[in-house]
C-alpha cells in the first residue's frame, strides 16, 4: 500500500469550492459557494468561467456530457445546463418535477435526470425531453437507514448513493434498492477504473460495485481534504475549502 504522492500544483480561489467533478477527458469542474463554475484542464489551466449574479451555491456538478454539464443548486432547487460553446445557461425549476425537496441530482446515460428527495426518501427519474417521470419510494423499506445522503453517482446500470452513516447503497437502473456495501463509511467517493473509491483513515479504498469486494488500498496524500477525484492511476486532485491540489504518483 506504499504510496508517494508529489504535489504538482496548488490553486487558491477567492471563494470556497462547494463541489467538483471530472469528465472522461480528465477535465476538472469546480462549483463555488458564490454560484460560479470553473472548468480546468488536467494541469489546472482555466478553460471556462461561468458566473451568474445572485446565484446560490453549486451543490453538485454532473459532467457526463462534457459540452453541456449539469449544475444543481439545492438552495434554489434548480438545475442548469451550461453550454460550453457559448457559455450560456438554460435552467429547470425542480418544483415543476416534484413538490418534494430534492437533495441530490445526477444525469443518467440516456440523458435522464435522477433526483433523490429528502422529504419522503424517494428516487425520481425524469426525462427533460419527453417530460416522462417515474418515482420509487424508499421510506417503507425498513432495511434502509438513509438519513445523511452525501453523494449520488450513475455507473453503468447502477445508481450508487453514499450516506454519511449508512455507507454505500446500490440501486438498479429503475431505482429499486438492491444492496448495500458494508464498512463503506466515507465523507466522499469517486468512480475510477470501474471501482468505487472511498477515503477512509488517510487511505483510498477501491471497492468493486459488482461483488462488493475490496480490490486494493492506496495511501492518500498527506493533509486534510474534503473531496477528491482520480484523473488517472497516477494523478489525483484534492479539494479543501478554497484550494485545489493536484498530486502525481512518483
Amino acid at each position: 500500500m506504499a504510496q508517494d504522492w508529489q504535489l504538482k500544483k496548488r490553486l487558491s480561489f477567492d471563494n470556497n469550492i462547494s463541489s467538483c467533478a471530472k469528465n472522461n477527458h480528465g477535465e476538472i469542474y469546480l462549483g463555488f459557494n458564490n454560484g460560479a463554475l470553473v472548468i480546468l484542464d488536467r494541469h489546472g489551466t482555466e478553460l471556462l468561467y461561468n458566473s451568474e449574479s445572485n446565484s446560490a451555491e453549486i451543490s453538485s456538478i454532473d459532467a457526463t456530457n462534457r459540452l453541456r454539464p449539469l449544475v444543481f443548486r439545492r438552495e434554489q432547487q434548480t438545475l442548469n445546463f451550461i453550454d460550453r460553446f457559448n457559455n450560456r445557461t438554460t435552467g429547470i425549476e425542480l418544483s415543476t418535477i416534484s413538490q418534494q425537496f430534492v437533495w441530490l441530482c445526477r444525469q443518467g446515460p440516456q440523458n435522464d435526470i435522477w433526483l433523490f428527495t429528502s422529504d419522503f426518501l424517494e428516487i425520481i427519474k425524469f426525462n427533460p425531453t419527453s417530460g416522462f417521470t417515474t418515482s420509487v419510494p424508499l421510506i417503507g423499506n425498513k432495511s434502509l437507514a438513509i438519513e445523511q445522503p452525501l453523494q449520488m453517482v450513475i455507473f453503468k446500470n447502477m445508481l450508487i448513493l453514499l450516506d454519511e452513516a449508512f455507507g454505500i447503497v446500490l440501486f438498479d437502473q429503475f431505482g429499486n434498492y438492491t444492496s448495500r456495501i458494508p464498512n463503506s463509511i466515507s465523507k466522499t467517493m469517486d468512480i475510477h477504473d470501474q471501482q468505487i473509491v472511498l477515503h477512509q483513515s488517510n487511505t483510498f479504498v477501491f471497492i468493486s460495485p459488482f461483488d462488493k469486494a475490496i480490490i486494493k488500498k492506496r495511501k492518500a496524500p498527506l493533509g486534510a481534504f474534503e473531496k477528491f477525484l482520480f484523473l488517472d492511476d497516477k494523478t489525483v486532485i484534492t479539494v479543501s475549502q478554497n484550494q485545489l491540489s493536484i498530486f502525481v504518483d512518483r
